[in-house]
C-alpha cells in the first residue's frame, strides 16, 4: 500500500509456487496432486487478468533438496522416485517455464529467497527471558534458553546454500526478474542473523516472521518499475 499497489495471496501449504511438477509427501499423499492441479488453476487466473502486473513468487525453496518423490502431470497420479540430479531438473524446469509464462504475459516477477532458519524457537528464548522462574531454572540446568541476545550467533543458523544454488540454477536466463534475499536485511555480513529487535519478535518459530519481522526485512524492499511494461 505505500507503494501505491493493491495486493492480493494465492497460496498452498506444502506447495512451491510453479507448475508441472510437485513434492510427494508421504504422510500427506493427495496434497501433491491438489498442488499441481492448484499451481495451474492460479496461472490460468494470473494469465487471464491483465490487472494483475506483478507476481511474487516465494516458498520454502530449500524442500527442493530435501525430497526424493516427485509428482508431475506426465506422470499422472503416481509419485516418482527421483535422483538428486533429476529432482533438481525437475524443480528448475518447472520453476523456468512458471516464470517465462508470466514474463510472456507482460508481468513482472520477484522471487523472494528463503528466509535464515534459526535451530531454536526464539519465542521461548523470549518467554525465559521475562519469566524469571523459567530463566533460573533454564541457568541451573545451562539451557541454551537461559540467554537471550536477540542475534543468532555465526555458525549456529542452518544455511540455505543448497536452496540458493538450486534457485540460482533455475533462474538462469531470466535475466528481468526481481531477486530479494531476507538474509541481506536479516543478517550481517558475517552471518549473525537477528531475531529479535528490543521487545520485539522478528521470528515466532525456526522459519516463520512475524508480522513486525516481515515489515523489517523488506524495510527497502522496492518493486519493480512498471513503466516499461506500460507502452
Amino acid at each position: 500500500k505505500a507503494q501505491g499497489f493493491g495486493f492480493i495471496q494465492l497460496g498452498k501449504t506444502t506447495c512451491l509456487p510453479m507448475v508441472g511438477a510437485a513434492i510427494y509427501i508421504p504422510p500427506a499423499p493427495l496434497s501433491a496432486g491438489e498442488c499441481l492441479r492448484f499451481n495451474r488453476a492460479v496461472l490460468d487466473l494470473l494469465l487471464s487478468d491483465h490487472k494483475i502486473r506483478i507476481v511474487i513468487l516465494t516458498g520454502v525453496w530449500r524442500d527442493t533438496g530435501n525430497h526424493a518423490r516427485w509428482l508431475t502431470e506426465e506422470t499422472g497420479n503416481d509419485p516418482i522416485n527421483l535422483s538428486r540430479d533429476l529432482a533438481r531438473m525437475a524443480f528448475q524446469r518447472s520453476l523456468r517455464d512458471t516464470i517465462q509464462r508470466l514474463e510472456s504475459a507482460g508481468k513482472k516477477v520477484v522471487v523472494i529467497d528463503d528466509v535464515p532458519w534459526i535451530p531454536f524457537v526464539p519465542l521461548m528464548r523470549f518467554r525465559t527471558e521475562h519469566i524469571p522462574a523459567r530463566n533460573w531454572l533454564a541457568t541451573v540446568i545451562g539451557s541454551s534458553y537461559a540467554s537471550n541476545s536477540g542475534l543468532q550467533p555465526s555458525g549456529t543458523f542452518i544455511p540455505n546454500e543448497l536452496a540458493d544454488m538450486e534457485l540460482d540454477l533455475a533462474l538462469t536466463g531470466a535475466p528481468n526478474i526481481t531477486r530479494f534475499d531476507p538474509s541481506t536485511r536479516l543478517c550481517s555480513d558475517g552471518h549473525e542473523c537477528i531475531y529479535q529487535e528490543g521487545d520485539h519478535l522478528l521470528y515466532y518459530d525456526e522459519s516463520h516472521l512475524t508480522d513486525f519481522g516481515s515489515s523489517y526485512a523488506l524495510r527497502d524492499f522496492r518493486f519493480p518499475s512498471l513503466l516499461a511494461a506500460v507502452g
